[in-house]
This record gives C-alpha cells, structure tokens and sequence, in this order.
C-alpha cells in the first residue's frame, strides 16, 4: 500500500512535508494517513482541555517508544473564544450534572430510608402477628384445660349426687 501512503514520500518524508500536513479538514472519510513508519495512523479524538474533542493522526509506536514522532491534525484549531465558550459550557455542564446527581443521590437516600422503614414496620406487624398468634395459642390451651376441669367437677358433682341419692334412700 506504499502508493495510497498520504504523506507523499514514505519513511523519507521530511519535517517540512510533515508540516504541510498539520490540518487536514478537508480529508475525505475514505482517506488513510499512513506514518513515516510505513503503518497506518488512524484518526483519534483529543482529550486535553486545550484541544478538547479535536481529530488527529499520529504513529502507532507512539506507547512503545518507537514512534516515528508522525503527527497531524485533522480538524482545523480552536479559535481562543470557542475554546473559552466550550470550557465554561462544559464547567456549567459539570456542575448541572453534579446539582442533578446530588438531587438523585438524595433522592436514593431518601428512597433507602423509606424501604428501611417500610421493612422495619413490616417486621414489626410479623413480630405483633407471631405474638398474637401464640397468646392466642397460649389463650386456647388454657380453655381447654378450663373446659376440662369443669367437665370433671361437674362429672364428680353428678357422682356426689348419685351417692347421696343411694345413701339417702336406703334409710
């Protein structure tokens, strides 16, 4: 692919020719920039708060020490103001973002807080039931004991009254 190379000389472009390359706008999408180093350098997006969000090319070798210092911007430079506009854009972008978080963040701790509650009275309505439950439990047991016990007094009135009844009519 030496011939689609589209810095114009290969590994012998010089630093002038280098320079006639430093903005390329009006590259077309299908274009490869390839390095001095004969590899492609695909088109990256900048992240500084200097070139914030602008296209460049450059070498590969770059993060291996090998580069051959192949650079090129491909979007054209920011003017001084719409840098300006964009940083305090961004500025108030962050802070939106952050008010907006905060207002989530409270509203999640607030959230939390109610299901904290929620569960909380849930328990407690479970722990009321369970105790009603054996008092009931406890309540029912002691009328049967009730119900059994004057079973028996009425069953041994009955026999005190059956035996008065055969002692008294003997005589």
């Amino acid at each position: 692919m030496q011939g689609s190379r589209s810095h114009g000389g290969g590994n012998s472009g010089s630093a002038q020719s280098a320079n006639s390359w430093r903005c390329r706008e009006n590259l077309p999408a299908t274009a490869e920039l390839f390095c001095y180093c004969g590899i492609p350098a695909p088109v990256k997006i900048s992240r500084t708060p200097k070139n914030n969000g602008r296209r460049f090319c450059s070498c590969e070798n770059f993060k291996v020490n090998r580069s051959c210092r192949f650079f090129v911007w491909v979007d054209p430079p920011l003017e001084g103001a719409t840098l300006e506009e964009e940083s305090k854009e961004n500025s108030e972008i962050q802070v939106g973002c952050h008010e907006e978080l905060m207002k989530i963040q409270a509203a999640k701790h607030d959230a939390i807080r109610e299901i904290d509650a929620m569960k909380y009275e849930a328990l407690l309505e479970v722990e009321r039931e369970n105790t009603a439950k054996k008092y009931e439990a406890l309540l029912q047991d002691e009328i049967d004991k009730c119900k059994t016990l004057l079973l028996k007094l009425k069953l041994a009135l009955l026999g005190s009254w059956v035996f008065f009844v055969f002692v008294f009519s003997m005589y």
